[in-house]
């Protein structure tokens, strides 16, 4: 959901508890990798992972992951890019980071996750962020941290698009968005006609989501 892992992102459907987005909201679209490899037993030697169109070679438990601005991967899904920073592959299953782009109007639906915590910390934008019992606004400079299973949902508020980075521990989570999305052509937000269609993305959501640990629990954030 969250993106913020990102999370899974929802439309404003009052009756969606159970799929993540509405095909009849247009306006509001609901809400690993190359880079280099230090390797410490080539004397500091930089190993070169690859253009984003091979399979990189996950790193050991240990090395160091150097990932460039730009250099993707990254998945579009919901409206979203979710550039991969470092995966669960690269660090031994231990922890995902995602940099993830998502434009006004994005919201999440209620939801948790069974097998992850997850944090947060935005670059720009406004996020509107249920957490538990709380709601807080969120700005550039602002953290997060959610513990495991608690119940969480965001809302992207303003009139530009939210970068932040999604952190999730153990990693994995964005596996997820991987399987419903579609590989990003470039590290850009999705314009129109790029990407699954609405219906062929809540299909996936449906199937895959609870594979990975993901309940829904509530509506989204009113829009109001």
């Amino acid at each position: 959901m969250d993106s913020a892992t990102g999370g899974t992102t929802h439309v404003d459907d009052p009756g969606a508890a159970d799929h993540v987005v509405d095909p009849d909201a247009a306006d509001h679209i609901v809400d690993d990798l190359p880079g280099r490899v230090v390797d410490p037993g080539a004397q500091g030697r930089v190993v070169d992972r690859g253009v984003p169109d091979e399979a990189p070679s996950p790193a050991a438990p240990g090395r160091v992951v150097v990932h460039r601005a730009g250099d993707g991967p990254g998945t579009w899904a919901m409206g979203s890019l979710f550039e991969h920073l470092v995966s669960a592959a690269d660090t031994g299953g231990a922890l995902g980071v995602s940099l993830v782009t998502q434009p006004p109007g994005i919201a999440t639906p209620l939801h948790r996750h069974t097998r992850e915590a997850e944090a947060l910390f935005v670059l720009d934008g406004l996020i509107e962020y249920r957490a538990g019992e709380e709601t807080v606004e969120l700005t550039a400079g602002a953290f997060l941290y959610l513990p495991l299973g608690l119940p969480h949902a965001f809302r992207i508020r303003g009139d530009s698009p939210a970068r932040f980075l999604s952190l999730t521990t153990p990693g994995g989570l964005m596996g997820l968005y991987d399987e419903v999305g579609v590989p990003a052509a470039g590290m850009h937000l999705p314009s129109e006609g790029e990407g699954l269609s609405m219906p062929e993305e809540i299909a996936r959501w449906n199937q895959v989501g609870p594979r990975y640990g993901l309940e829904v629990v509530g509506p989204p954030i009113p829009v109001g």
